[in-house]
């Protein structure tokens, strides 16, 4: 069974953006405004539009995702293979 590596450091460095170190020795920077979408009533996410919660992003004990005030989060599969498909299309447009 394959699981997804452990986030070993994340940081915001900007709006909607996290640079995450991986336990695999890898850095992603990881866009996550397709994940939390346009503000939406009702939708959990809509809160994470606010630059000072999402500020407040925190890696779990065990590096298993990434979480923020009011019980949300992101498991680290999700954010895993969001960081290397970022990471795919920037090495892709760089070659453009």
């Amino acid at each position: 069974m394959n699981h997804a590596p452990q986030i070993r450091k994340a940081e915001i460095t900007g709006p909607f953006q996290v640079t995450i170190e991986w336990s695999t020795g890898e850095t992603f920077v990881t866009d996550l405004s397709s994940t939390t979408g346009p503000k939406r009533e009702g939708d959990p996410f809509a809160a994470l539009h606010d630059p000072a919660i999402f500020a407040q992003a925190q890696s779990d004990d065990w590096g298993d995702g990434l979480s923020w005030p009011g019980g949300l989060d992101l498991g680290a599969d999700q954010l895993y293979n969001l960081g290397r498909h970022h990471s795919c299309w920037q090495r892709e447009t760089k070659l453009l």
